[in-house]
């Protein structure tokens, strides 16, 4: 069998899906990653604060392929990507993302408002009563569109551009937030028709590792 997946991060995701793929009865499994190993932290996507966390900073391939139990590992090598992309050059043709609050002011002027704008624009709201202004650290309280609570700090939100966890916990439910999150449908209306309603299902969450 060949499992593909755009990246391993930790590790552990990839080792139970692996695990899971064994015990449904693959033989041989060849795991194949459509990017090169990930060396650095993310602060924007991925919630890695650090390289120590990254597996692929402490290990190399083949000791990669025995942690996660896999026969063989590929990743996609740094020069066969770079010589298929075309290099941006249309800056003129860039879109801005808004993300929902004033981003000209200074980060000690950000105010609880500013995180209920915010929420808003993500199809949620912010229930919490109080924060300390400037305070990008310390976790609030929020509802999504579709009723989750959760808590989450305004860096994780605002620069980490994470939000509702239980959302993405069974599926990337794109269609469906697209019509209720005003932030997210900036990104994905102009890609996509209208009445396109795309869900891709999870076999493993954080909570399965």
């Amino acid at each position: 069998m060949v499992l593909i997946d755009d990246s391993i991060v930790r590790g552990t995701t990839s080792g139970r899906i692996v695990e899971l793929l064994r015990e449904a009865g693959a033989k041989e499994i060849h795991m194949r990653i459509s990017s090169p190993p990930f060396l650095h932290p993310c602060y924007y996507g991925t919630d890695i604060d650090s390289r120590e966390h990254l597996i692929a900073c402490r290990h190399t391939v083949n000791v990669i392929a025995e942690i996660i139990g896999a026969d063989t590992l590929g990743y996609l090598p740094v020069e066969e990507k770079a010589s298929e992309m075309d290099h941006f050059t249309d800056w003129d043709k860039v879109i801005p993302i808004d993300h929902g609050y004033d981003e000209s002011k200074p980060e000690e002027a950000l105010t609880l408002e500013d995180m209920k704008g915010a929420a808003k624009f993500r199809g949620g709201e912010c229930l919490s009563d109080e924060m300390t202004q400037g305070d990008w650290q310390s976790k609030l309280a929020f509802r999504c569109a579709f009723g989750h609570t959760f808590k989450a700090s305004p860096r994780l939100v605002l620069e980490g551009g994470h939000w509702c966890p239980e959302c993405e916990r069974k599926s990337w439910n794109y269609g469906a937030r697209a019509k209720v999150d005003p932030f997210f449908a900036q990104v994905w209306n102009p890609l996509h028709d209208p009445d396109e309603m795309r869900e891709y299902l999870k076999e493993v969450t954080e909570l399965d590792v």
